[in-house]
């Protein structure tokens, strides 16, 4: 029986849902008011954490100008102040999933190509 190979290559899925512990609020740039994270309901594709509000706004502008919509919201956490940029409102976190992929290919994620598909929350 031949093994089968796996695509070592392949960064793992990280799924991460929001801890009830960490108040939110928030910023009112970007897209925050075209209700892209409104509503109960989906899941939204996380792609970077800044300290500073500037490099965050940067950021989404540099989606916008690739045609991605995408917010930035401020959380408190540990009595630190970030700021998430998040993009995107899907159904499934299968559709939400593909979405980080495909950002990801297009080269327009920071760092190292990670993203974490969360659940649409209040405390986004």
């Amino acid at each position: 029986m031949a093994a089968r190979a796996t695509n070592l290559r392949r960064p793992p899925r990280l799924f991460l849902s929001a801890r009830k512990s960490r108040r939110a609020a928030s910023a009112g740039t970007g897209a925050a008011g075209s209700g892209l994270l409104s509503g109960a309901e989906g899941f939204t594709v996380h792609l970077g954490s800044f300290t500073e509000p500037a490099n965050a706004e940067k950021y989404r502008a540099r989606l916008a100008a690739a045609g991605e919509e995408a917010v930035v919201t401020a959380i408190t956490m540990d009595g630190r102040r970030w700021y998430r940029v998040l993009s995107g409102r899907f159904n499934t976190r299968a559709a939400a999933d593909a979405h980080g992929r495909e950002l990801r290919r297009r080269g327009l994620i920071v760092d190292n190509g990670a993203y974490l598909v969360k659940p649409i929350t209040g405390e986004n």
